[in-house]
């Protein structure tokens, strides 16, 4: 009984083990490109639709170029026509920070939402990056 035991223990750590490698923000290309996300997921929290001038909501996404070649972001795709993202098709160079700003226009109805932009590299071989942005208005 304890052998069976010791053993789903063991089969539990290691499957912990490779949940906590694959939610590590750097993601790799098959062509020797890194790329490092501050944050992948921004949770803005409880909005209040009073605050707000307009009705856009904002996030700002950094990532950082980690390679020692140049990186070229082709197109952010976006989760629906409600969210739009700047800076689509711009070069990262080697070690240097590149910020992707992202704007929900809200129609300000109270709920929670939550965004995704997709951005996709010039190099087929590149791996996208999923940055999220969400939050409940009041």
């Amino acid at each position: 009984m304890k052998r069976v035991l010791f053993i789903c223990l063991l089969v539990l750590m290691v499957i912990c083990a490779f949940l906590i490698l694959k939610t590590n923000d750097t993601i790799s290309n098959s062509n020797n490109s890194k790329v490092v996300c501050q944050n992948t997921i921004i949770d803005l929290g409880i909005i209040n639709k009073d605050s707000l001038i307009g009705n856009k909501i904002e996030a700002k996404f950094s990532i950082k170029n980690i390679s020692n070649e140049n990186i070229i972001i082709s197109h952010i795709n976006t989760s629906c026509l409600c969210t739009t993202a700047d800076n689509t098709e711009s070069i990262i160079t080697p070690n240097k920070w590149f910020d992707i700003k992202a704007s929900y226009n809200s129609d300000l109805s109270p709920g929670y939402f939550e965004e995704n932009l997709t951005v996709n590299f010039k190099n087929s071989k590149s791996t996208p990056i999923l940055l999220i942005f969400r939050g409940k208005i009041l």
